[in-house]
């Protein structure tokens, strides 16, 4: 197997993409995760930032609609012999 430092740029990036995707990962890329403190670390930490912002959004998002329909509730006119 050849080293990947000795293939074409565009050939070693396929390499790359082609071991990403495998289910166990080569002995070459769990030193290369080492030595980098993880995958894309710097793009996790960004996506787990856009995440707790959706969230965020979200759970305004029903408070406001759970806010909004208990005043709708209030303000519906009662059947005769309503429970509610």
């Amino acid at each position: 197997m050849d080293s990947p430092l000795s293939r074409p740029f565009t050939s070693q990036i396929n390499w790359i993409f082609w071991n990403a995707r495998r289910e166990k990962p080569s002995k070459s890329m769990v030193i290369n995760q080492m030595a980098c403190g993880g995958w894309n670390s710097a793009w996790t930490e960004i996506g787990a930032k856009a995440l707790e912002f959706i969230k965020s959004r979200f759970r305004g998002t029903l408070k406001e609609a759970s806010e909004k329909n208990s005043a709708l509730r209030k303000l519906k006119p009662r059947f005769k012999d309503s429970i509610n």
